[in-house]
């Protein structure tokens, strides 16, 4: 079935009516079009104030239509994972198509923003003509998010828990060249008593499906120092926790080490914005 019609609203509340027609899809930076071909009719949310960032005391409120460039822009003076992982969505031209919201729902094995949101507990803020919902990371990422969101319901904003005391975050991927998608991609988040990990999580992407928490590695670093003998095991752990495809980025035994080592890499970023010596 072709795409009959475009339609470019000005207001949320005339893009959540079209949307809850059958066959209707959001259109946001457009980097996915094809996929949404199936659709008979397309609905332009970028005029729909859905494009700003606030920087609050506990969070930042990030609207669905803004752009990875934007993201990096705004928050040079917040370094987390969040923030790292839109730099390195796609190509420079990418990131000034790539939206928030439609990177944060139509996931893919090689999503970048999930991975880091996933990581670090945020929250999306959903809408359809009825009202309006909010759901937890692990809520929203349960299953895909295109089997989540219900009829007609669009995602309008995402909130990152900004880092408080001891609190930090870092994402790092590994691809073949610069503008790649990722053959393995590693968020932290961490919180720490001095030299001494309060609590920990642990995600990884790239590898296969949807970003994949890992419990058992995360869970190896609590109560313990960051020392190499510590980062080797917790790395250990995360080879084994992961679950990897064989595809023409790399083999399955080989994406699973490159996540052990992303996820060391990750971890010793994190812990470093906690002691304020990276950004």
């Amino acid at each position: 079935m072709m795409v009959k019609e475009l339609h470019r609203p000005t207001s949320l509340d005339e893009a959540l009516r079209l949307l809850s027609s059958e066959g209707a899809r959001p259109l946001a930076g457009g980097t996915t079009l094809l996929l949404s071909l199936g659709a008979q009719a397309l609905v332009d949310i970028s005029r729909c104030g859905l494009d700003g960032i606030e920087v609050g005391d506990q969070a930042i409120q990030v609207g669905a239509m803004v752009t990875c460039a934007a993201v990096v822009r705004a928050l040079r003076q917040h370094p987390s994972a969040f923030s790292d992982a839109a730099s390195l969505v796609g190509s420079r031209v990418l990131r000034n198509h790539v939206t928030v919201g439609g990177n944060s729902v139509m996931v893919y094995a090689w999503s970048d923003l999930p991975v880091a949101l996933l990581a670090m507990g945020a929250s999306f803020e959903l809408a359809t003509l009825a009202g309006r919902r909010t759901l937890s990371a692990d809520q929203f990422y349960a299953a895909h998010p295109t089997r989540v969101l219900a009829k007609g319901e669009l995602l309008v904003s995402v909130s990152i828990p900004r880092p408080g005391a001891g609190e930090g975050s870092a994402f790092v991927k590994f691809a073949r060249n610069v503008g790649d998608h990722a053959s393995a991609s590693v968020a932290a988040s961490l919180a720490m008593d001095s030299s001494t990990v309060r609590s920990a999580r642990l995600v990884a992407g790239g590898v296969k499906g949807m970003p994949q928490l890992l419990g058992k590695a995360a869970a190896s670093l609590v109560g313990r120092p960051l020392d190499d003998a510590v980062l080797q095991e917790m790395a250990e752990l995360a080879r084994t926790e992961v679950d990897a495809i064989a595809d023409f980025r790399g083999g399955k035994d080989w994406r699973r080490h490159l996540v052990g080592v992303l996820a060391m890499d990750a971890v010793r970023l994190a812990a470093n914005r906690v002691r304020g010596e990276a950004s």
